[in-house]
């Protein structure tokens, strides 16, 4: 690398996060405390819940009944804070850029960048996969994803669809939106299926109102993807769906990553592919 090109290195963390392990440093040293979506290109990314392990067979259980939703990706045992099948040297504690709280089902009002002073000898660790996977398959395919190609966090919304309940976790499914046209949306359910580690295909397409969404235009959550004319919404599962079933189940304390805040893993993306 030139002189130049170190010294913009330097200057732009996400310049030098390209790799999981560097990303996961600067996250910990605080460098990064955005989204990490452009983090270390190529390799996949998990959203993170956190438990008592009083709680934790009944969430595992969650995910095993509603696995298009929960996308299990690995489990710790109790008061680890490493994932060592995803990532090598992992402090879950500090390695994401941001972490929600909920305590007996009442979130925190903002996020935190470091939960050490939280993390207990009886809390487990779930990493999940997310749509991370499947959008990288929709663009290698010259699928236009539109939350990317606008640069904002995809559209959330909470659906009628119930969760299989899991003793106390249970809710409803929450959706991200992305439009496509008629032609490309086949082309997208086809492509998508084969990620079942990346939420798969949708749950559904075509008429929202189908699923309890009044307005494309009003999400409950994320930033509204514009709709163009003859284009048809397709609705996956999200992981988001977690903080609802917790909310419901009311452990004393549960820990999620923030919003477009991942777990960068070691892995490259293509092992969200079909096993």
């Amino acid at each position: 690398m030139s002189e130049r090109g170190e010294e913009r290195r330097r200057a732009d963390p996400v310049l030098a996060a390209r790799s999981p392990s560097a990303a996961r440093r600067l996250i910990r040293e605080g460098m990064i405390d955005g989204p990490t979506q452009a983090l270390a290109a190529g390799h996949l990314q998990a959203a993170l819940v956190v438990v008592p392990e009083a709680d934790a067979l009944a969430f595992a259980r969650l995910c095993a009944l509603n696995p298009r939703a929960f996308p299990l990706l690995a489990m710790s045992a109790p008061g680890d804070r490493a994932l060592p099948t995803l990532a090598g040297g992992l402090d879950l504690a500090r390695d994401l850029p941001g972490y929600r709280v909920i305590r007996d089902g009442v979130a925190e009002e903002g996020e935190r960048a470091d939960v050490s002073d939280l993390w207990r000898a009886d809390l487990v660790a779930f990493a999940l996969g997310t749509g991370q996977g499947m959008e990288a398959a929709l663009m290698a395919a010259d699928l236009e994803v539109r939350e990317v190609s606008e640069a904002h966090s995809p559209p959330l919304y909470e659906s009628n669809i119930p969760l299989i309940a899991s003793g106390a976790f249970a809710g409803r499914l929450w959706v991200t939106m992305r439009p496509f046209s008629a032609g490309d949306a086949i082309r997208a359910i086809e492509i998508a299926a084969r990620y079942p580690l990346a939420h798969g295909a949708p749950v559904h397409f075509g008429d929202p109102g189908a699923i309890g969404i009044d307005r494309l235009s009003r999400p409950d959550g994320g930033v509204p993807s514009r709709m163009r004319e003859g284009e048809v919404p397709l609705f996956w599962p999200s992981t988001h769906s977690a903080a609802t079933a917790i909310r419901a189940a009311r452990p004393g304390l549960a820990l999620l990553n923030a919003p477009g805040k991942r777990l960068i893993t070691d892995l490259p993306i293509d092992r969200a592919w079909d096993r």
